[in-house]
């Protein structure tokens, strides 16, 4: 038994991962559509499919008035849809048998987005996934927003900012969806509005595609950012981030189009699943979501809620303050310990730094003996993320 003070506000789960790597064939297929001029596709031809979805915010359907309308649920109402708000791939990853929670059906089609947290251990997590499910297609999203857009004033090499700050750069007050904003775009010199370069975030996904035999799905994007934004700003919600209803109906054909193209029948793929094993196995603990925490904590800490639509729960620890959570190691053998806290970016953080102590681990056994709640990831815009740090 071990007891684990810490001073600040987190959420800790107790990670055990093998990472046993499953390589195949690479096949990877892109496919452009613009998700409206689409060859309509039955959507039952692949409703029959059996899904499981992984992935960030846009995923789980955040800004959609009706969730169900998330591309997960589009591809079939019996979609498992495993994504978790403010998440990168590592916690999937380190915990995936435990996320299945003695689920053990079969899944033909596999998808992740995690494509601006890609560097965060999602070929862990498709490595795994593949070893469990030998059979499934796995797709990889590569998915894009307006905040992906920025804009340069005199100095093309110095950004002014993102294109969300255009209207005020320029005296007016419009948002993403209104077509004078669109005209403002248009008209602005294209030489000063770039896309961000994410080629390091691309080669990450397509090295988790290759490591897993998996196929990438970029959703479309004109090469013009004027004409991505004038266009396609219908994809997203006014929050300039998530994907709107007609975003999501956008991914929901992308995928359908791929599993056209790759001639997929339905009954024929569902009686191919078979199931692999989760390697040596994990075991998480979360109360993120349901704000109910089974382990020991010390007098003075409690479980609350630390946003707006008391649905995200936390450990709050008070600055300056310690306390003890005690995690149990079920397992006759050594694992590692992955604690999952909240940042934010960028600097400063709004979190304090955190001191850890193991009190009952060797020394020379401690990795970690602090927690840096500042979040120093590839995004463009202050963020309030889930990190998870062995």
């Amino acid at each position: 038994m071990a007891r684990y003070p810490i001073s600040s506000f987190v959420y800790i789960l107790l990670l055990i991962i093998s990472q046993n790597g499953v390589l195949g064939r690479f096949r990877r297929k892109q496919r452009n559509s613009d998700g409206d001029n689409h060859r309509r596709l039955s959507s039952s031809v692949f409703s029959s499919l059996r899904y499981v979805t992984f992935g960030s915010s846009v995923t789980w359907g955040a800004a959609m008035k009706h969730r169900e309308h998330a591309y997960p649920w589009l591809l079939s109402k019996d979609t498992k849809n495993l994504a978790l708000r403010a998440s990168g791939p590592l916690y999937p990853a380190v915990c995936l048998q435990s996320i299945f929670d003695g689920d053990d059906s079969v899944y033909d089609v596999i998808v992740l987005e995690y494509f601006m947290r890609a560097h965060e251990g999602l070929a862990e997590l498709a490595v795994r996934l593949r070893q469990r499910f030998p059979n499934a297609i796995i797709f990889f999203l590569q998915l894009w927003n307006p905040l992906h857009i920025n804009f340069y004033g005199d100095n093309e090499f110095a950004p002014i900012s993102n294109i969300k700050d255009l209207p005020a750069y320029v005296g007016e007050d419009v948002a993403l969806h209104d077509r004078k904003f669109h005209e403002i775009v248009m008209n602005f010199p294209p030489e000063k509005i770039q896309f961000i370069d994410f080629q390091e975030n691309e080669q990450l996904v397509r090295t988790a595609a290759e490591k897993s035999d998996g196929i990438v799905l970029p959703l479309y994007k004109p090469d013009d950012p004027r004409v991505a934004v004038s266009r396609y700003s219908h994809w997203f919600s006014s929050d300039w981030h998530h994907l709107s209803e007609k975003g999501h109906a956008a991914v929901y054909h992308l995928i359908l189009g791929a599993l056209e193209i790759m001639g997929i029948d339905a009954e024929e793929k569902r009686n191919q699943g078979i199931l692999g094993n989760w390697g040596d196995g994990d075991s998480c603990i979360s109360w993120y979501e349901s704000g109910k925490c089974p382990l020991e904590i010390s007098e003075g800490l409690e479980v609350k809620s630390f946003d707006s639509y008391n649905t995200k729960f936390a450990i709050e620890f008070f600055y300056g303050h310690g306390g003890s959570v005690v995690v149990n190691n079920q397992f006759d053998h050594d694992r590692d310990l992955h604690l999952t806290y909240m940042t934010t970016g960028p600097a400063p953080t709004i979190y304090p730094l955190t001191k850890l102590n193991f009190p009952t681990l060797e020394p020379e056994r401690i990795h970690l003996t602090e927690l840096d709640p500042t979040y120093d990831g590839r995004f463009n815009k202050p963020v309030h993320v889930a990190k998870t740090t062995k």
